[in-house]
């Protein structure tokens, strides 16, 4: 939770604190958080979680393939 801006802004963030942006959950609060507070929320945020949703969605399609005759029994 500290490593996600939920309780600070990430403007205040000193210069080498910002990698902590690259975390996927700092950017979808960042797509919620920024609109909401009448901004617009930077490319580098839809970017950054278009990237992890293309990478989860193939993690999950190879762990669905290799386990798919073995999902009934874990129902």
């Amino acid at each position: 939770m500290f490593l996600t801006p939920v309780f600070w802004i990430p403007e205040n963030l000193p210069g080498r604190a910002k990698y902590i942006l690259w975390n996927p959950f700092a950017q979808m609060l960042d797509l919620l958080r920024t609109p909401l507070m009448g901004g617009v929320a930077h490319a580098h945020s839809w970017w950054g979680i278009l990237g992890w949703t293309a990478v989860t969605v193939v993690a999950a399609t190879l762990v669905f393939a290799k386990y798919r005759r073995r999902v009934v029994y874990w129902l």
